[in-house]
């Protein structure tokens, strides 16, 4: 990068000010996935930017860390220093500091636009539900490598760092699935556009990704059709578009993610076909911004730590899953009992118990494949049902109106979380979020 003094002031205000920004990675098919992170500000004496992210996103930072080559998108003025209209995208190279001491932490989380951060949990259990979040994080900082700049009028300018590559990246191969679109490409157009800011990304020359703002033309049935303030290359490749919205200090976020195909075609604009889809919505509550990331923290952190990252604190503990059996027995389990017979994918499994000889029966869900019953239990062998088959494997499964006899047996050599995905998506949403030991159970049916 040329000398700090090539950044003008009012970019560097720029850059520093706004509250959240586009992160643009490239995935292993040399696609791009863009999501918004939170801006953690801009050095202009070494020329970086810098961003954190929870331990629990490890699995995505390590795809990071094996392909650092990103960019960082400056594109959203609300809720930030800054009222200009100009968009920066800043390419370069991401180092990580996976156990960065508190006290640097601490100045990056005392940043304006951070709601709820470790001077603010909430006092009480909220301390101890929402310190991992706050306090489990890897640091990371872009190298700037390029810093462009547009106002959507003008073409964007290169004005700092290496010259843009004089020639256009080729063409990819098609995917082995075929182009077109596997996600509704209607209703994602009607997500994307009640979102006010819609980008589009894909790989450049060089290797870094590109990533422009995009306006809806059109949708039907074969795709989206957009206009993009920066010209896509000729030609056809993967591409990520997404769509997000989020309140003052992202405590409310709605975001679309989607990955597929694109193609250039005439006149300015560029075809879409989405392929994959992720999709959330968090209304701005302070309480269910502590309630969703102090779970979804804990869930990760386990994961990271079951994958071999070091994971500041404690695992979890018996008083997390006392919690969670606390509630099932005296909340869930009583209404979902009920429930039961009437939805679909939802059992009632009935063992012996292991100390008492009497019944005991437990809402599951699960899927019958032929004469087999599967489910996924989300604490392993602590479950107190599995305890039970384990002592005694004939067991009743209750399936819609119908009580069937079986035997229970747990699967050691099945990856649950594969399972999951092929059993009904609300009890297996469920399962991921409070589970931290999964264990296949099989029950074959007479």
């Amino acid at each position: 990068m040329p000398e700090p003094a090539t950044l003008s002031s009012a970019l560097i205000d720029l850059l520093d000010g706004d509250q959240v920004i586009a992160l643009a990675q490239v995935t292993p098919l040399r696609g791009v996935v863009v999501t918004p992170v939170n801006n953690f500000g801009w050095d202009a004496s070494t020329q970086t930017a810098t961003f954190t992210s929870a331990l629990a996103a490890f699995t995505k930072l390590r795809r990071l860390e094996r392909n650092p080559s990103v960019a960082l998108y400056f594109h959203a003025r609300e809720h930030g220093t800054g009222g200009s209209r100009t968009r920066i995208l800043v390419q370069g190279d991401a180092r990580f500091d996976w156990a960065p001491d508190r006290a640097v932490l601490t100045r990056l989380l005392a940043r304006p636009g951070v709601r709820l951060g470790p001077g603010d949990l909430g006092g009480g259990p909220w301390n101890r539900v929402l310190a991992p979040f706050w306090w489990n994080r890897v640091i990371v900082r872009v190298d700037a490598r390029r810093v462009t700049v547009s106002d959507g009028d003008t073409p964007p300018t290169v004005v700092a760092g290496t010259p843009e590559p004089g020639d256009q990246p080729p063409s990819q191969q098609p995917p082995a699935n075929g182009t077109d679109p596997r996600v509704d490409a209607g209703r994602a157009a009607r997500r994307l556009g009640r979102r006010p800011h819609r980008l589009l990304g894909w790989v450049g020359t060089d290797g870094y990704p590109v990533v422009s703002t995009a306006d809806i033309v059109s949708a039907d049935r074969d795709g989206i059709t957009l206009r993009t303030a920066i010209p896509a290359p000729p030609g056809s490749r993967r591409a990520g578009l997404t769509g997000h919205w989020f309140s003052d200090g992202a405590l409310g976020q709605r975001l679309l993610a989607l990955t597929g195909w694109l193609t250039t075609g005439d006149g300015g604009t560029v075809r879409y076909a989405p392929h994959t889809r992720l999709a959330y919505a968090l209304p701005p509550s302070r309480l269910l911004f502590r309630v969703v990331l102090g779970a979804v923290t804990r869930v990760g952190d386990e994961r990271a730590r079951r994958a071999g990252v070091p994971v500041p604190g404690r695992g979890a503990s018996d008083a997390w899953r006392r919690a969670v059996w606390g509630f099932q027995r005296h909340v869930a389990n009583p209404v979902a009992r009920r429930l039961a017979p009437h939805v679909p994918g939802e059992a009632v499994l009935e063992t012996i118990g292991r100390t008492s000889g009497l019944p005991r029966q437990t809402p599951v869900g699960g899927r019958l494949d032929g004469e087999t019953f599967w489910l996924v239990s989300e604490f392993g062998r602590r479950s107190q049902y599995v305890r039970n088959l384990e002592a005694d494997p004939r067991v009743r499964v209750r399936i819609g109106s119908r009580w069937h006899e079986g035997i229970a047996t747990p699967v050691d050599d099945d990856d649950p979380r594969a399972r999951l995905r092929t059993l009904p998506f609300l009890n297996s949403l469920a399962v991921r979020l409070v589970g931290t030991d999964l264990l296949t159970v099989r029950v074959d049916l007479r």
